[in-house]
């Protein structure tokens, strides 16, 4: 064990930044991405840390993002690949 009590003695400051984003673009239940009126901008998608967080834009903790991730772009492949109506 090693005694704290004899210099030399050095300090680290630390400062909490965010580890990741959780206020990206909109996103509709599609994973298209929202235009600023609300609507759907036709074959842009969003997923990840790019997307809002589903959890309300609030930053759930390290690794948090990777089930909605995964999840928001198996919906967006998804709905991609539906023929456009006529």
């Amino acid at each position: 064990m090693v005694s704290l009590a004899k210099a030399p003695f050095y300090r680290v400051l630390v400062y909490p930044t965010p580890v990741a984003t959780s206020l990206g673009l909109s996103a509709n239940a599609h994973a298209q991405v929202l235009d600023a009126h609300g609507e759907a901008i036709p074959g842009l998608y969003v997923c990840g840390n790019d997307m809002s967080a589903a959890m309300g834009g609030e930053y759930q903790g390290p690794g948090g993002q990777l089930g909605p991730g995964m999840t928001f772009a198996y919906i967006a492949t998804r709905h991609a690949a539906i023929p456009p109506r006529r």
